[in-house]
């Protein structure tokens, strides 16, 4: 499917991000009954990631914020449509064990981190 990227003019912590904003119809193909963030796999145009994550914007309306890098690779920006492949991704995600180590030494740390 085609999409068109956009960008946030001011809008908190999200300014100046560009994304793409799927409907809920959509999300509810891949997530149903999801109100809140989670992970997702695929391609924009011939990039392919995994581990991203689609962020609710109220209304069931969600958004996959694409950043620099991304952009920089599939040569797009505001206003650019992109093809998207996009799937739910179930993938567990794990911390380093060293840095959990680490963290164990510091205990408001780790105390945050399993919060």
């Amino acid at each position: 499917m085609r999409f068109t990227l956009y960008k946030f003019g001011r809008k908190g912590e999200k300014s100046g991000w560009t994304y793409i904003e799927f409907s809920e119809e959509f999300i509810q193909n891949i997530n149903p009954g999801v109100r809140k963030t989670f992970r997702v796999k695929g391609k924009i145009d011939a990039y392919e990631f995994n581990g991203l994550n689609l962020l609710p914007m109220g209304k069931g309306v969600f958004i996959l914020p694409i950043n620099q890098n991304v952009r920089r690779i599939i040569k797009k920006k505001e206003n650019d449509t992109v093809e998207i492949e996009i799937n739910l991704d179930m993938t567990s995600f794990e911390l380093d064990k060293d840095f959990v180590e680490y963290l164990e030494t510091e205990k408001n740390a780790f105390v945050f981190l399993i919060r």
